[in-house]
């Protein structure tokens, strides 16, 4: 006897499983089709009466025969009420019997593609049931016997990619629950985060919308901060994980600030820890420091680190950070604030904006590198137009965030130009940027109309 490595906790799939195990299955009337012999008949109707050790037992001297027959049937069979069994079967066998587990992955000494590739052919089912069983199945074969080379990949990235598009996307909130177990559990196999880290670009952002989403339960968001808690131990992954996502980080704070479950701030904390280490990657170490000053981190750390906590290593973790951030607050300048605005592209009116000593210390610093920083200002501008254009779909909420991002720009330009008036060459020679700019004029937000109307002025007094 033996326990699996991995057991989903779930009602939901519970219920339909015991519901699938109430069913009556013809085993011998496949006879006739030539799909079993009546001895594998047999076999297939005993294991659907196991239930107890003793029983368990009297199926071990033959497992391989057993498994043999069981796995076939599953690789020729169309019918789901029978797919849907014997994943099932298949899965209660492997949750009970360590020699059925063994016998299972010994296939893959007969073909490199077994016993994985089976079961990924049913993973596209339509059925939910048969999917989800799959999965559990999978899942299950991959902690017993992990992949250790991105060779074989390609199973793994498929499992990956289903759990994402149809479950932790899924408005079903049991289906997220499923998947995040899965998921969470997977990713403790050190190989497993590299080859989720191939697509992470699909696979990061719908883990931050359920970190977002109020209706995620405490347990989803735990086992979402835990898959992200394991990523994080990857050097390479913790560095880019907040540079390519950097509202992570914005998250992550506001998780510890206001979430009322020790576990949870513990993981969040641990995260932003693990960024802030940063080992050999000291630049983007210093930028991730920045971007927590700049969410007002230090003053919520501060906060934290004055509660009572039962988790040492939280209290740990919470005075490393306070001294960190301590540490560098004194360096941090409003043209780190400013940067790191342009970088996540998320412009906002603060002060470096409306400040007359920013722009004169620092206007002609858009003129480094061939212009990088005005053109990358340009670029932002004409992106956000495009996307107000062509998305028809944006709530108000989100045209008038827009708007308010393209005002800033707009009032960042006109200073640049005020200030750096070869700027204007630039602008010229860059996709139509001076026509795009009049024709915000036309805005229906009053603010917007405002801020370009400045810069058109500023601009058609220049080019005089």
């Amino acid at each position: 006897m033996s326990i699996a490595p991995f057991t989903i906790e779930s009602q939901y799939l519970d219920d339909s499983r015991n519901a699938i195990r109430q069913r009556v299955i013809p085993w011998f009337a496949l006879i006739k089709s030539g799909l079993l012999t009546n001895d594998e008949a047999n076999r297939l109707e005993f294991l659907g009466r196991v239930t107890t050790e003793k029983d368990f037992g009297k199926i071990i001297p033959e497992i391989d025969l057993y498994t043999t027959t069981a796995f076939s049937l599953l690789s020729k069979i169309t019918r789901d009420d029978i797919i849907k069994y014997l994943l099932n079967l298949i899965l209660d066998l492997m949750t009970n019997l360590k020699e059925f587990q063994e016998s299972l992955l010994s296939l893959n000494d007969v073909d490199t593609s077994l016993p994985y590739q089976t079961f990924l052919n049913h993973l596209n089912s339509n059925d939910e049931d048969i999917k989800l069983l799959v999965i559990n199945n999978l899942a299950v074969l991959y902690l017993l016997k992990p992949i250790t080379t991105n060779e074989n990949k390609d199973g793994l990235l498929k499992l990956f990619d289903v759990l994402f598009s149809e479950l932790i996307n899924s408005s079903n909130l049991n289906l997220q629950n499923i998947s995040v177990q899965v998921l969470s559990e997977l990713l403790t196999i050190k190989n497993h985060r590299n080859i989720f880290w191939l697509k992470n670009n699909k696979f990061i952002p719908p883990l931050i919308n359920l970190l977002k989403n109020k209706k995620s339960s405490l347990q989803v968001q735990y086992l979402t901060l835990l898959s992200l808690w394991l990523l994080s131990f990857n050097d390479k992954i913790s560095t880019e994980l907040p540079m390519n996502y950097n509202n992570l980080i914005k998250i992550l704070v506001n998780i510890s600030k206001d979430s009322i479950k020790e576990k949870i701030v513990r993981l969040s904390i641990s995260i932003l820890v693990n960024f802030i280490n940063g080992n050999g990657y000291e630049q983007e170490r210093i930028k991730v420091i920045k971007i927590l000053l700049l969410n007002d981190s230090l003053s919520i750390i501060k906060n934290l680190n004055d509660r009572k906590w039962a988790d040492q290593e939280l209290i740990e973790d919470l005075a490393k950070m306070l001294e960190i951030l301590n540490e560098n607050y004194e360096k941090l300048t409003s043209f780190d604030e400013y940067l790191l605005e342009l970088d996540s592209g998320v412009m906002t009116w603060s002060p470096p904006h409306r400040s007359k000593e920013f722009w004169s210390n620092y206007a002609s610093k858009f003129k480094d590198q061939n212009y990088k920083l005005f053109k990358q200002l340009i670029a932002l501008l004409n992106k956000i137009i495009t996307e107000n254009t062509n998305n028809k779909n944006l709530t108000n909420d989100q045209e008038k965030n827009l708007n308010k991002i393209l005002s800033v720009i707009c009032n960042d330009i006109c200073q640049i130009i005020t200030y750096v008036p070869e700027a204007l060459a630039v602008l010229s020679k860059l996709d139509d940027s001076k026509a795009k700019i009049m024709e915000l004029m036309t805005s229906k937000d009053v603010n917007l109309r405002y801020e370009a109307l400045k810069t058109t002025q500023v601009l058609v007094a220049h080019a005089i």
